[in-house]
């Protein structure tokens, strides 16, 4: 059995898998891994995820137009949301509780960041949910039609790719924090930064093409129903950094 995320292994989610199974004549329909499961509870996170954007938007401080207060907070938030990430990656029978956890503070991150763009740039904010909303719709629709097939060889360069950029983004952060400036790769919004985020955007599509097959080989595999939240999880993570690069790439074209 082959993980489609790149930071589970193979024996995490296997192990996982083999704990909570029970014998399939034993197994009754509320104890199976469904697609129609999932979705049920990535609409539940979705909802936790829009109520912690609410009030990460309300916290930041606008007058007349411009940011005037913003949560200091916010970066050790993020980092903290990234651990509770990592370690449901690595846990996936945790994601019942982290899921949720994830949703509300990531969302919390997401809407104070929101709010800096929307002042900044008006308008982006629904550009971006939408840009965000058509990738998806289009990534499944590519999926399910079979133009996009997920290979090992395709698995393993979409990891690579993400884990490089997830070192990327770290290092950029920690210059940031240590007043050492930028990478002008991620933040020039000239031809070369603008050409960097359409990369990552089109990276998380691809992510977004894993988790689908995540989904629907659990199905198949007949994984235990508890898996069905580490199947939401992973989907709301792709779909928020797919969010978050559609701002930033939305905030370049428009700089």
């Amino acid at each position: 059995m082959r993980t489609s995320n790149p930071v589970l292994s193979d024996s995490a989610i296997d192990r996982v898998v083999d704990d909570l199974s029970v014998p399939d004549d034993a197994r009754t329909l509320t104890e199976r891994f469904t697609i129609i499961g999932v979705t049920q509870r990535a609409l539940l996170l979705i909802g936790l995820l829009l109520i912690g954007g609410y009030v990460g938007w309300s916290l930041v401080d606008v007058d007349d137009g411009v940011v005037v207060g913003f949560p200091g907070w916010i970066v050790p938030a993020m980092l903290g949301m990234l651990g509770v990430a990592v370690l449901t990656f690595f846990k996936p029978d945790l994601a019942h509780v982290t899921g949720p956890l994830y949703a509300v503070g990531q969302g919390v991150v997401v809407g104070a960041i929101s709010r800096v763009y929307e002042v900044e740039f008006d308008g982006i904010v629904l550009q971006a949910f939408l840009g965000t909303a058509l990738t998806a719709l289009a990534t499944l629709g590519a999926y399910r039609s079979g133009r996009i097939r997920v290979t090992p060889q395709f698995r393993k360069v979409v990891i690579i790719a993400t884990l490089g950029v997830m070192a990327l983004y770290l290092v950029n952060l920690g210059m940031s924090v240590f007043g050492f400036g930028d990478i002008g790769l991620i933040t020039d919004s000239g031809a070369v930064g603008i050409g960097f985020s359409l990369f990552v955007v089109g990276l998380a599509a691809m992510n977004l093409v894993l988790d689908f097959d995540l989904i629907e080989r659990g199905e198949a595999e007949g994984w235990p129903a508890k898996m069905m939240w580490f199947g939401a999880f992973a989907l709301i993570v792709t779909l928020v950094w797919l969010y978050l690069e559609m701002l930033r790439l939305l905030a370049k074209l428009r700089d």
